[in-house]
């Protein structure tokens, strides 16, 4: 696959996770600060480089992060933990999934 594809594709998941909340399973369990552990989060989500959020570039960890806006609520999954992501346009079914709101989402 050429260099151009690979970028336009990128672009077309981008601009998708942009507008749909996703679903992403994780490699691990993961504790949420209800206290309960999860393996799965759904949301609006958005990819940032972990050296925008960090402010320096770490080194053998994931480079990239999922961020979940959920104003108090937000969650941050690094890359290495992402198994699979979904385009999901309805809040999944399942008690080891996180529901991740944003502000507008909560009060609506």
């Amino acid at each position: 696959m050429d260099a151009a594809k690979i970028i336009q594709d990128r672009t077309k998941i981008l601009n998708l996770m942009a507008q749909y909340p996703i679903l992403v399973t994780t490699s691990n369990w993961f504790r949420a600060k209800d206290g309960f552990q999860y393996l799965a989060a759904w949301g609006h989500a958005r990819l940032i480089s972990a050296s925008a959020l960090l402010g320096f570039e770490p080194t053998n960890s994931a480079n990239w992060l999922l961020v979940f806006d959920g104003g108090e609520d937000t969650l941050i999954i690094g890359g290495c933990q992402v198994n699979y992501i979904q385009i999901c346009p309805r809040p999944p079914v399942g008690k080891d999934i996180l529901l991740v709101f944003t502000k507008d989402e909560s009060n609506g």
